[in-house]
């Protein structure tokens, strides 16, 4: 019988390249030199190392080609630091790339097609495009062929396409595909698509020779016609720049443009740490960018806290209120309510402790409106209702009438038209909705909803006039603020999702796991990348007019 034997070592080929990199360092057996031209540096390698790490490698030594017999092989623009790590990274499968090698890496790695290190060269540039340099950015991932570095820079020059049009020729002097892909995209960020038209003309304007027909195909192919409850142009009638064409009809609606996301804060929360039995306070902060579509650190907060309330006032954010853990029952922290308020300040990059507020609060309680912040309940079963309004101006808060109920938790503060709206708990007769006029210092009670037991919501929203209710059976409730009434508005993926926003036509969803977003207009959620850290019961607002 014959005996067989087999064996299979793990690590071999990685150890092997371990052996032929300290091989390359003594220069045994390289059959190559790379020589920069311009310079007296030279990078001594093996061919077969960098033809299997490296297409472009690959073909010179094996085609026939020059190199491929030469001994020394002289290689232009090419900067030197940028190829002693390629060659490094060709033996170890390691590389490093910070924003001091980004941008020679970037050019020797698609100079020698090292694909992976592109990739991550371009996970670091994304975050150097800005509205003053989408464009040529565009430009440059195009050249490149960058598929992430050209879908982020043409979402910047989408969502600046107004003012890009106004300061910058770069968007006139777009070739037609490309204007065209910008004014096609979901995300372009217009008011209406009138603005669509306009960009189109000015576009045409500006061009010296205009492709044939260009203006009638722009307008045929980017502008969103029923939406503007107009009639679609035929060719003839565009030229003549009239609209009286053949009716829409059965015409499908496309969809609204989604325009940009919010940039948002979320900050503080609570966390589950594996040194702990119990969740924990957190005070770090993240900061969503819509253009990247990624979350990064954003400075963390003085306090650890978690169910504050964050708050875009008078041009600053604030961080409200709050729960806290602090002593021990037993084997398990006590929260306790806090009162801290902090305001981020933008020149320094860092949280500042500002006047606390009269009452410690927690939970959905606090609201901006007409530069000022007010604060009513505070998170559980009030006996003794209390309200307040804070002056970012004076740094001083000041206690107002308060809704005269007992036994009550304010669910949700809302601002809706000059008005400060309250939803609130009873027991009996079920939920509240109170307004406050801030002119005459008082509270109303609008209606009650007595169906307590099927109206067990997770969080509201407004957006408009319209109150949204995600409740824990799965529905979304919509009421009308100017009616009281109440209507189905759909169902939800945003189950346990505790932090939620709404935002110019959009409502943010986010817990721990998952960051969701939805245009109501579509009622389609949008799931994006979660912060990370991640971090449950956290506030959370948009970052409107503040240098972040």
């Amino acid at each position: 019988m014959t005996e067989k034997a087999r064996i299979r070592t793990s690590d071999f080929a990685t150890a092997s390249l371990s052996v032929m990199s300290a091989m390359r360092a003594d220069r045994e057996l390289c059959d190559v030199v790379l020589s920069v031209d311009g310079t007296d540096v030279t990078v001594s390698a093996h061919r077969v190392v960098l033809a299997a790490a490296s297409p472009y490698f690959r073909a010179m030594f094996s085609s026939g080609m020059l190199e491929s017999r030469e001994s020394v092989v002289r290689l232009a623009d090419t900067e030197v630091g940028a190829l002693r790590s390629l060659v490094d990274y060709a033996y170890t499968g390691e590389i490093s790339v910070d924003d001091s090698n980004v941008d020679a890496l970037f050019l020797a790695a698609h100079q020698f097609q090292f694909t992976e290190v592109v990739y991550c060269c371009e996970e670091i540039l994304i975050y150097r495009i800005d509205p003053s340099n989408c464009i040529s950015w565009a430009k440059t991932a195009q050249e490149y062929d960058c598929s992430l570095l050209r879908r982020i820079a043409n979402r910047c020059v989408a969502y600046n396409v107004l003012s890009l049009a106004e300061i910058d020729d770069g968007l006139m002097a777009l070739s037609f595909d490309d204007f065209a892909n910008i004014l096609a995209m979901d995300e372009l960020v217009v008011d209406s698509e009138e603005q669509v038209i306009e960009l189109v003309k000015k576009w045409v304007g500006k061009q010296a020779e205009p492709p044939a027909n260009a203006e009638a195909t722009l307008l045929q192919n980017c502008v969103r016609w029923p939406l503007l409850n107009l009639k679609l142009p035929s060719e003839e009638t565009v030229k003549a720049s009239s609209h009286n064409s053949e009716d829409v009809g059965d015409t499908e609606i496309p969809p609204y443009r989604s325009g940009s996301p919010a940039v948002l804060v979320a900050a503080g929360g609570s966390c589950h740490c594996k040194h702990h039995s119990d969740d924990h306070a957190v005070a770090y902060a993240n900061s969503y960018s819509p253009i990247h579509d990624s979350w990064k650190a954003f400075p963390s907060l003085n306090h650890s806290r978690y169910a504050l309330a964050v708050v875009n006032a008078s041009g600053s954010l604030y961080a409200v209120g709050g729960l806290q853990f602090v002593g021990t029952s037993e084997s398990f922290e006590l929260p306790k309510r806090c009162n801290f308020v902090e305001r981020y300040d933008s020149e320094s990059k860092r949280w500042i402790d500002v006047s606390p507020m009269g009452v410690s609060r927690s939970g959905e309680f606090c609201v901006e409106m007409g530069g000022r912040i007010y604060a009513c309940g505070n998170g559980k079963i009030d006996h003794a209702m209390s309200a307040e309004s804070y002056d970012p101006q004076l740094d001083k808060w000041q206690f107002i009438s308060a809704p005269e109920l007992n036994s009550v938790v304010v669910e949700k503060m809302l601002h809706v038209d000059g008005m400060l709206h309250a939803l609130a708990f009873q027991n009996f007769p079920g939920l509240v909705h109170l307004k406050y006029d801030p002119v005459v210092d008082k509270w109303v009670e609008l209606f009650v909803r007595g169906d307590y037991g099927n109206f067990i919501r997770e969080s509201f929203v407004t957006l408009g006039h319209s109150f949204f209710s995600f409740n824990c059976d799965g529905s979304v409730s919509q009421m009308d603020t100017r009616t009281g009434e109440w209507s189905e508005f759909g169902r939800h993926a945003t189950m346990g999702m505790i932090t939620m926003v709404g935002h110019d036509n959009k409502i943010y969803a986010l817990n721990g796991s998952e960051f969701l977003w939805m245009d109501v207009r579509m009622k389609n959620w949008i799931a994006s990348e979660s912060p990370s850290p991640v971090a449950d019961r956290s506030g959370a607002a948009p970052l409107d007019g503040i240098n972040y």
